[in-house]
């Protein structure tokens, strides 16, 4: 496991945007200049992107994944599933939750209120899990439809990768919908 004390997990949709790509770049140049090691869920898309982004910028990172151990992409990662078991739908939520309680979580991209990076945020508010951060999406975009909608239920709206490493600051989550 990276020696660094702090966490941040990057989430995110399948189809990540030119923007997203660039906000996973900056965050992960960011959290390496503060020692602070990345994880992801290790899913296509911007779980990828995030992989991608903290081993090009030299930082520690780490997978945390939906499946067996074996099916992992990056050298450290860990699982709750036996090491050949495959994807499933309920060990991707029960991972999801796992990613939002290491510690900061930033969501690069998010579709609008479909899929696990929306499912996954809206279990963690109301777990009180966080805080939660969400990167600006292109805008008149879906995902500015979910950045907007997410913002309105207690997620941080952030407007750059510099702001990422004053989230374990933030207050803690009150979500602003009915438990």
């Amino acid at each position: 496991m990276p020696s660094t004390k702090e966490c941040l997990a990057l989430v995110g949709r399948r189809n990540p945007s030119r923007q997203a790509v660039k906000w996973a770049r900056q965050i992960a140049e960011v959290a390496d200049e503060n020692g602070i090691t990345g994880a992801s869920g290790g899913a296509m898309g911007c779980d990828r992107l995030a992989q991608q982004a903290f081993t090009a910028a030299g930082a520690p990172f780490f997978e945390v994944l939906a499946s067996g151990i074996q099916f992992a992409r990056s050298e450290v990662a860990l699982s709750a599933r036996p090491p050949d078991e495959p994807f499933s739908p309920m060990a991707a939520h029960e991972r999801n939750l796992l990613l939002y309680a290491l510690g900061p979580t930033v969501i690069l991209e998010a579709n609008y209120m479909q899929g696990g990076t929306w499912a996954g945020a809206t279990q963690a508010l109301r777990a009180r899990l966080g805080p939660i951060g969400i990167m600006p999406a292109p805008k008149d975009s879906d995902g500015a439809q979910a950045h907007r909608a997410l913002v309105n239920l207690g997620v941080n709206s952030l407007e750059s990768a510099h702001e990422v490493c004053a989230m374990k600051e933030r207050a803690p989550l009150q979500p602003r919908f009915a438990l």
